[in-house]
Formats: C-alpha cells, structure tokens, sequence
C-alpha cells in the first residue's frame, strides 16, 4: 500500500514541530517589504551587526585573514569603500595600469561574496567599478608583490586615477575595517 506524499510530508513536519499547511491548502507567503523610494538607501553601515534570516545578529565567525565585506558608500565629496575582517591588516595602495590598486596585506582568503565585483558607475562618484581579486606572490625582480587580495578601484571615463585616504579601526562590532577615501565627484572631474 503507498502513502501519500503529501501526507507523508506532513506527517514529517509534524514530527519535526514544524507547522505544515493543511492538504490541498497553498502555503501562505511572508508579507511584501514595502519598496523603497528611488535614491533611498536601507542598506547597512560598517561595523554594525549584519542580522541572518531570522533576524538575529550573528555572530561573525570567519578565520583571521578572511576578507569577509567589501562595501562602498557614495559620499558628498567622492566615495568611501570599506574592507572588513576579523583580524587587523594593513592597506597599501599604487597607480597601475589606469587604475588605483589597494593592497589588503595580511589577509589571505576571500569569503565567497566578496569575490564579485562592485559595479558604481551610476553614482555620482569618481569611481566605476571596484574588483577584488586573490593574487599569487611574485619573485624579488621587478614588480614583486606578496601572495594575499587586492582591490583595483577603476575610475570613471576622464578621471584620473590617484591615491586615496586611508584609514584603520578596530569596529564596535568586534571586526576590523579599513576605509580608503577616494574625494571628487565625477561631475568635477568631467567639467
């Protein structure tokens, strides 16, 4: 005799705790957020606890010299992009190749999402996409450089790369974060 696979699912959550709709009922959907008016912003701010699905903090557990959060805010006067791990690191930075590469020395592995780009060129910033990449040591002759991430900051058509301000500091959030400040719109830089 077969049993029902619906039955057979209810049974199972029942036995789990877990509430199941009744048979040949639809499940009922979680209510629509409401949308956000166009050029407003919810997102979160560096150091503040990043809550899971249930709504809880959680509790940030990644090994040290794990880049866990690449993030970017647009600013009245240029852009802010901020880094995050659980342990310190230090930020190096040069102009290569049309581009401002920031080194994240210290860190040696990427959480999986902070592996994909960052495209901004539809704020009004000078910068236009931002890449993290894992990079391989080099040997001691010209362009040598120690294994780990860094970060192409690439700029707006017109805009020429150049060094940002940087800035360190250890988070209420119990992570550390480094702050590269890029200053400019990308009006200025076109006019």
């Amino acid at each position: 005799m077969g049993v029902c696979r619906t039955t057979a699912a209810a049974a199972l959550a029942a036995a789990l705790g877990l509430a199941a709709p009744a048979v040949g009922q639809p499940a009922s959907k979680a209510p629509a957020a409401e949308p956000h008016k166009e050029g407003e912003y919810s997102g979160v701010q560096p150091g503040e606890a990043k809550p899971d699905a249930s709504g809880k903090a959680r509790d940030g557990k990644a090994a040290q010299g794990t880049l866990t959060w690449v993030g970017f805010q647009a600013q009245d006067d240029g852009a802010e992009l901020f880094f995050q791990s659980p342990g310190q690191f230090s930020v190096a930075q040069r102009i290569e190749g049309g581009a401002l590469v920031v080194s994240l020395d210290g860190i040696k592995r990427m959480a999986r999402n902070t592996r994909r780009p960052l495209d901004t060129r539809f704020f009004d910033t000078p910068v236009a996409r931002v890449e993290p990449r894992m990079v391989r040591a080099r040997g001691k002759k010209r362009g040598a450089r120690a294994g780990g991430v860094e970060v192409r900051i690439l700029f707006k058509k017109g805009t020429p790369p150049r060094e940002a301000a940087v800035r360190t500091e250890k988070g209420p959030d119990g992570m550390f974060y480094a702050y590269v400040d890029v200053a400019g719109s990308a009006k200025s830089a076109t006019e």
